[in-house]
């Protein structure tokens, strides 16, 4: 909202979140994601553990703790995402193609992102291999996934 208002003003920041909090499709679109998404992560986590991996573990962490991370994982995600396909792409597709205009956010998304690969990996978590490659792979996904 910041970028919009510095570039644009307030009239196209009102333009903007009025477009953001409009609802389109049918609700059970809306219900499928909020119940659906967490219901496969729960199902995944019990395939897990069936295979003898340990993925529901009670959590070590003190419940403020827990509650701030909840709320950051809730809130980062969707607003990323209105960032950079309510936004960026919009004014991409302004000067390119749509192809074009997601490939380059494609490859900006991952771009932004490959600082959490790298500290992922120094802590541990990260993904396996040798970083060309993993990068390499990143990119292509990430590129992939904005084109669909």
């Amino acid at each position: 909202m910041t970028v919009i208002l510095m570039g644009h003003g307030w009239r196209r920041v009102r333009a903007y979140a009025r477009r953001i909090v409009k609802v389109k499709g049918h609700w059970g679109w809306y219900l499928a994601v909020l119940l659906g998404i967490p219901a496969l992560n729960g199902l995944a986590a019990v395939w897990m553990e069936l295979m003898g991996q340990d993925a529901i573990a009670p959590p070590t962490l003190s419940l403020d703790a827990w509650l701030t991370a909840a709320l950051l994982r809730g809130t980062e995600g969707p607003v990323e995402e209105i960032g950079w396909r309510g936004f960026a792409l919009p004014m991409l597709q302004q000067q390119y193609s749509g192809f074009r205009a997601s490939i380059i956010l494609g490859f900006l998304w991952a771009l932004w992102h490959v600082p959490v690969i790298v500290l992922g990996r120094s802590v541990g978590g990260g993904l396996a291999g040798a970083l060309p490659a993993v990068l390499l792979l990143f990119f292509a996904c990430t590129t992939a996934v904005f084109r669909l």
